[in-house]
């Protein structure tokens, strides 16, 4: 029989957690957008390239946050009735080579398969078992390999984002995602449009931020779901509890950077109820003493050295193991 590791009391303690303060939510809103409009009039009107490149990576960092907005979006956490809210929102997520139809798709399927062993790439990074990957042909796994590979994170908006979430979900099917080709063209169109207007403020205000928020968050995103102390499943003992708790690290880091990454860091909770806003995400893990042993990671070389090195799942250890000369 199925092993459930399911906690009635702790999901009932979640759920007070997993409602949206409107009032909060338009605030988070609209202070997102107004910060990023003063942070681009700043850069379009000041010289100095230092300056320029500052403002840049905070722009950058503001885009995850707003980033996180959208998520909760399209989790329905928050902005549930409000259609113009929504549609700001969107907007945002084709900007960011994120459109709506791919994310939800993808991520919705992360959600439903957080910690299983197959090699499915949908919503996440594939993790394979020993057995899995020398089955594999050589072709197969030069793909596993290098999406595993931290250049794949690097340029993540390559890779991740321009190749992954728009063109090739609408190269495979242009009408379920056509708004992938939309995200690209608009992306195409509004860079032609702002290297003419101005070079410099299409690299630092647009480009560059896009640039670096991809790849923060492609490495977010990897970090906590491969790490050391990961425990996985089988498909057929999977449960989402389990995933959860044990293959879903918390990120501990500063208070200004939880700001920035929208408490995405608090992955855990995520994880177990994606209905808690992420602004209800430190409280709860703060009140509920069960949520507060978590797996850690933290920005640390060390840390982030560790789960790079990480390749496959060895199932007779139940633990992922590195690879020797497993170089790209």
């Amino acid at each position: 029989m199925k092993k459930s590791y399911f906690d009635k009391d702790l999901m009932k303690s979640l759920s007070f957690y997993a409602v949206e303060d409107k009032t909060k939510s338009w605030y988070f809103l609209i202070e997102i957008v107004f910060i990023l409009t003063a942070l681009e009039i700043l850069i379009f009107n000041i010289e100095k390239l230092i300056f320029q490149f500052f403002l840049s990576v905070i722009i950058g960092l503001l885009f995850i946050r707003f980033f996180v907005i959208y998520h909760d979006t399209l989790h329905k956490a928050i902005f549930t009735t409000s259609k113009f809210a929504r549609f700001l929102i969107k907007f945002f997520g084709i900007l960011v080579l994120n459109p709506p139809s791919v994310w939800e798709r993808s991520h919705n399927h992360h959600h439903k398969n957080n910690s299983k062993m197959y090699a499915s790439s949908v919503g996440s990074f594939p993790i394979l078992s020993k057995n899995q990957y020398y089955s594999l042909s050589k072709k197969e796994q030069f793909i596993y390999i290098f999406t595993r590979h931290p250049l794949n994170i690097f340029f993540g908006y390559f890779t991740v984002f321009l190749l992954g979430m728009c063109l090739i979900p609408f190269i495979k099917s242009p009408k379920k995602h056509f708004d992938g080709f939309f995200a690209v063209l608009s992306h195409f169109f509004l860079s032609i449009l702002l290297i003419h207007f101005n070079v410099q403020f299409f690299f630092f205000g647009f480009w560059f931020p896009l640039f670096f928020s991809s790849m923060l968050g492609a490495y977010l995103f990897y970090v906590q779901h491969n790490f050391p102390a990961i425990k996985l499943t089988t498909n057929k003992k999977w449960d989402y509890f389990f995933a959860a708790l044990y293959s879903t690290s918390f990120f501990k880091m500063s208070s200004i950077m939880h700001w920035f990454t929208g408490n995405i860091g608090y992955h855990h909770i995520h994880h177990l109820n994606a209905q808690v806003p992420f602004y209800n995400l430190p409280k709860a893990m703060n009140n509920i003493p069960k949520l507060q042993n978590p797996i850690t990671i933290t920005w640390s070389l060390k840390d982030a050295s560790e789960c790079f090195k990480l390749f496959y799942f060895d199932e007779e250890q139940q633990k992922m193991i590195y690879k020797e000369k497993s170089k790209l």
